[in-house]
């Protein structure tokens, strides 16, 4: 019950929510997107999430070399929970907005708010993920020249749950 009653109050109050949010991505659904119910499938959203959480690294500074997620860093998605508030259809126009909104020792949260071009709301996510060391499959602390772009580049709308 919590639950839905958390997510009325999300979807009446997106907009003035999404003022938290530095970064978007934007991009028109293509027919590959969509199902036989002429909406956009739901897996195909995550595929959207994806592109924008790469394109919000892209924009913090960090150079996307073909090795930064095996070396410079290496997260892997430990959780994703996403809310459906409405469809897109083939050739709309819709906004991905990306934020980190906290960061730990070795993880950090991605929160993800997705509009049409009208700004209709169609969808909100999160996704924890988490600095892993790739042999060993254990975390590890995020290097200090990325935590410190995230950091500036969220300003004052990110929590940071560790000592600097």
């Amino acid at each position: 019950y919590e639950k839905i009653m958390d997510i009325k109050a999300f979807k009446e109050n997106y907009k003035e929510y999404l003022t938290k949010f530095n970064h978007k991505f934007t991009d028109r659904v293509r027919f590959e997107d969509v199902d036989s119910f002429q909406i956009v499938h739901n897996l195909r959203y995550l595929f959207w999430l994806e592109k924008a959480r790469t394109e919000y690294l892209r924009a913090i500074g960090l150079e996307l070399t073909p090795d930064i997620f095996l070396k410079k860093f290496p997260i892997v998605v430990a959780h994703v929970d996403l809310d459906y508030f409405s469809s897109a259809r083939f050739d709309n126009i819709y906004n991905v907005h990306t934020r980190i909104s906290f960061i730990k020792n070795s993880s950090f949260q991605f929160e993800n708010i997705i509009t049409l071009e009208n700004g209709e709301l169609l969808l909100r996510a999160t996704n924890t993920s988490v600095n892993t060391d790739l042999r060993t499959g254990k975390s590890v602390p995020i290097f200090d020249e990325v935590r410190n772009k995230i950091i500036e580049f969220e300003g004052d709308n990110i929590q940071v749950l560790f000592p600097i």
